[in-house]
């Protein structure tokens, strides 16, 4: 998966303010982009909450 930054993101679905697509991405989703993220990529920690590390 490419590595877009938030703003490009933002105007390639037609945003120009990325810090507005931000906040309707939250208001939709329920989560912020960066949480998202790291809901999508394996390993990745969410922000905002502790990792842990698995238990043996």
């Amino acid at each position: 998966m490419p590595s877009y930054k938030n703003y490009e993101i933002a105007r390639k679905v037609g945003y120009e303010d990325y810090r507005y697509f931000s906040q309707i991405f939250k208001k939709k989703t329920g989560q912020t982009i960066g949480a998202y993220r790291a809901a999508l990529t394996p390993g990745a920690a969410v922000p905002g909450r502790p990792h842990h590390e698995e238990e043996r």
